[in-house]
């Protein structure tokens, strides 16, 4: 595409070949950026946006890619945001744990320095001589409290166990069509005996209907295609459980 766009800038009168291949080649420029779309890879995206503005900037795809684009933009935006909240959060409860955990140490030194020091004073009166002339019985040191076993909690009894909803049934094989009327003829194009061919491209959603539709291709351009979008936009399929994507052309002839 960039090598026609190249040839038509530099050829002083429009060369049908190059606008030809140009023609051809928008279909394939539409399906690489959506698949670089998906892929986060927008400036890819961005390239090619520009290839078909270049080769057709009235072409009705090209706001459906640009809005694409911003919107997997701020979906990234959004979601770096979200994942250095999430460390951010991680790292505060590992400082938290850490200062409650050096606290419990201090306490258990402390204690531990107490019960020590009451067992070295008793050991001195303990050894006192006996020839001393009489003295009060000293004070028995305070021995520390026996530390109690906490009792054994019964563990709460299990909910019991939920069966998981059986998955919904899924057919196999294409969508089959519910209603898929044709498109109408323009009033216009009738009155004045226009002919012509639209090719589009649509998505058939999980509940079987459509959305997502797309014109790769049109001649004469503009003059079938709103009746073609809003026609296939009604079409109902029998649900398939995913997603597919589906190409139709449509020849207008009187």
């Amino acid at each position: 595409m960039e090598y026609y766009l190249v040839l038509r800038a530099k050829s002083p009168t429009p060369d049908a070949s190059g606008e030809s291949a140009l023609i051809d080649l928008m279909p394939y420029t539409l399906i690489a950026a959506e698949q670089a779309i998906n892929a986060r890879d927008f400036v890819e995206a961005e390239r090619l946006l520009g290839l078909m503005t270049r080769t057709d900037a009235e072409a009705p795809s090209l706001p459906r890619i640009r809005d694409a684009i911003a919107a997997g933009r701020n979906t990234l935006v959004d979601s770096e945001q979200a994942t250095q909240e999430r460390q951010r959060q991680t790292e505060e409860q590992r400082r938290r744990d850490t200062e409650a955990e050096r606290q419990r140490q201090v306490e258990a030194e402390r204690e531990r320095q107490t019960i020590a020091a009451a067992t070295q004073a008793a050991a001195e009166r303990a050894a006192a001589p006996a020839a001393s002339p009489p003295q009060p019985a000293p004070l028995a040191a305070p021995t520390p409290a026996p530390q109690l076993e906490p009792e054994p909690v019964a563990a709460a009894p299990a909910p019991p166990a939920q069966e998981a909803p059986a998955p919904a049934p899924v057919r196999s094989g294409p969508p089959r069509p519910i209603s898929t009327p044709e498109p109408t003829y323009p009033r216009d194009a009738a009155r004045r005996r226009a002919v012509g061919s639209v090719v589009v491209q649509y998505t058939i959603s999980a509940d079987g209907s459509v959305g997502n539709v797309t014109v790769l291709r049109s001649r004469p351009r503009g003059i079938f295609d709103d009746s073609v979008i809003e026609t296939v936009s009604t079409w109902r399929f029998e649900p398939t459980g995913q997603e597919v994507t589906q190409t139709r052309a449509f020849d207008f002839r009187m």
